[in-house]
């Protein structure tokens, strides 16, 4: 077989060879959006499970705990009308007590439920939120808000409060802040949301996946599930978590560009 007998040979193999890649890109392309479609589906299908679960616990706090301790208020009122005069201030310190927790069962009852949290929205959310953190949880806290009407879907909007939630829930228990800040801007192509205290921070390993809790691991897989970035700092003088989530009408644009409507 002489040299130019090989060419067209080899000219063969290249081309077969060069098939033989594009298919295999192809195929590993194509396995690797499935594994993605997938895990994303389990990320979905963990995240409403726990939606679920707290909207049953929310459930069960309103229409058992809330009652159980609205009648125990009413039963002390009772016993205060009989009881002589060097039992009122007891009775009545019992009183306040026992009121406070009804507003604090009633705030993480409406906290947990989902269906309350989508029909009262994030900016009533966190204004409610700050006036019970300033009246129960000896933390100075306060609110900004710019520029936010209602731009994100509900789904997104249940997750942004999610975080926020386990955010404050976390500074609350662990911090030992004395302050606390909410930032939330809204611009045409960004809602953006920051949220910081002055307390003794923590260690953690970013990531939806390598978090050090399950709370932080939760608010990194919300934050996945609406393609926003999270991002977390922490050291001795303070937490600060910004959450960045695309503004949704670009995200609509840019993909009518990229599939235009057939005429």
């Amino acid at each position: 077989m002489n040299d130019d007998s090989l060419v067209p040979f080899f000219v063969t193999i290249t081309l077969l060879m060069v098939v033989f890649a594009f298919f295999l890109i192809i195929t590993l392309i194509v396995q690797k959006n499935k594994q993605n479609r997938q895990a994303n589906e389990l990320l979905q299908a963990q995240v409403k499970e726990r939606d679920r679960t707290m909207s049953l616990i929310s459930v069960e706090i309103h229409d058992n705990i809330s009652q159980m301790l609205s009648l125990t208020r009413m039963t002390l009122r009772m016993i205060g009308k009989q009881a002589v005069p060097e039992q009122l201030p007891l009775l009545e310190q019992a009183g306040s007590m026992l009121d406070n927790l009804i507003v604090d069962t009633r705030n993480i009852s409406h906290s947990l439920n989902t269906d309350y949290l989508k029909n009262k929205g994030l900016l009533e959310f966190m204004n409610r939120e700050v006036k019970w953190i300033n009246a129960s949880r000896g933390i100075i806290c306060n609110l900004a808000a710019t520029g936010y009407h209602d731009q994100l879907s509900g789904e997104k909007e249940l997750m942004v409060i999610r975080i926020a939630q386990e955010a404050i829930q976390n500074t609350i228990k662990h911090s030992e802040a004395t302050h606390l800040h909410i930032g939330i801007t809204c611009s045409e192509k960004l809602f953006k949301m920051i949220i910081t205290d002055n307390g003794k921070g923590f260690s953690h390993t970013p990531g939806a996946n390598g978090s050090s809790g399950l709370g932080l691991q939760s608010m990194y897989q919300r934050a996945e599930l609406i393609k926003a970035k999270l991002e977390i700092q922490s050291g001795n003088t303070g937490t600060t978590l910004t959450l960045l989530v695309p503004e949704e009408q670009k995200e609509k644009v840019l993909a009518e560009q990229k599939n235009p409507p057939l005429l």
